[in-house]
């Protein structure tokens, strides 16, 4: 996943060192992600323009799947024969070997057909071949291919193939002096581009709301959270507080019943004190009395 990561940016040195790594690690039998990893390598090879390792990736990848092809089944041969195609004729044309090119686009009709023909690598065929012969100055072919892959393209909604599509059939015309044509399909190209921008635009500003919904659902449940904690402080705080006020009011009427006991025991004396004074009284009169 790293190396085709890195290839789609255009990272080339990242990507071929982690396919490499892709293509050692899989165990042998595994063709499948093995014809995957060489398919990507050699479209990186040839964006690139490192076409001495690419002719070396390639002859690897054939023999690879000449090696396996008896215990394969004969669609998935076909398929990766195909892809295999596929990238070798991108090479020679970007390398201008333009008959060695012809030459190896003539199989592709043969995989196609063997691998089940389906939607996408017709897609993938025509529109090589409309690169062929738009890089051969054909335009006659070339327009005739672009408006094959322009209806393919459309079925299965490979949009940059529409676009791919559009942008030959423009020059294609021009090419064979139809210019009000190429002007109508110049129009057309860009009324498409436009209404892929709006449908971006509307995709990305969808994405932006749910993510603003996200985060305000995310904020709610924040503040709903803050506040559950902030009532249960305040139930705590008003617990402590009326414990406090409670304790106060009870040791304060502990504290008034105490002084009013206190100040009715000193107005009334203490009893014993009354039985000694009484005592020593009687004792004095009796004294008196029997004195000559």
């Amino acid at each position: 996943m790293l190396g085709i990561g890195h290839a789609y940016i255009g990272n080339h040195q990242e990507a071929v060192k982690y396919l490499r790594k892709a293509i050692s690690h899989f165990h042998s039998d595994l063709i499948a992600p093995v014809c995957k990893s060489y398919n990507y390598l050699t479209q990186t090879l040839n964006d690139a323009k490192q076409y001495e390792e690419l002719d070396s990736a390639l002859a690897e990848w054939k023999a690879l799947i000449e090696k396996y092809e008896p215990i394969t089944s004969k669609n998935a041969t076909a398929l990766f024969l195909f892809q295999y195609s596929c990238t070798l004729v991108s090479s020679l044309i970007e390398q201008e070997k333009y008959d060695a090119a012809e030459a190896a686009a003539d199989s592709l009709d043969a995989y196609l057909i063997a691998s089940g023909n389906p939607l996408l690598s017709q897609t993938q065929a025509l529109q090589i071949k409309t690169e062929l012969a738009y890089a051969r100055h054909d335009y006659s072919t070339a327009l005739r291919y672009a408006q094959k892959l322009r209806k393919t393209a459309e079925e299965c909604g490979d949009n940059s193939k529409v676009i791919s599509s559009l942008q030959v059939t423009e020059i294609a015309l021009e090419g064979t002096g139809r210019y009000q044509h190429a002007l109508e399909t110049r129009r057309e190209l860009d009324a498409f581009k436009d209404s892929l921008a709006e449908v971006d635009n509307r995709e990305q500003l969808n994405k932006l709301n749910k993510r603003f919904e996200v985060n305000e659902l995310k904020m709610q449940a924040e503040r709903d959270k803050m506040q559950a904690e902030r009532r249960q402080l305040y139930l705590v705080l008003a617990i402590i507080l009326l414990a406090v006020v409670g304790g106060a009011l009870f040791a304060y009427y502990r504290y008034r019943q105490a002084r009013r006991m206190a100040q009715m025991r000193a107005a009334q004396g203490h009893p014993q004190r009354r039985w000694a004074a009484t005592s020593t009284a009687t004792c004095y009169r009796t004294t008196s009395s029997t004195l000559p």
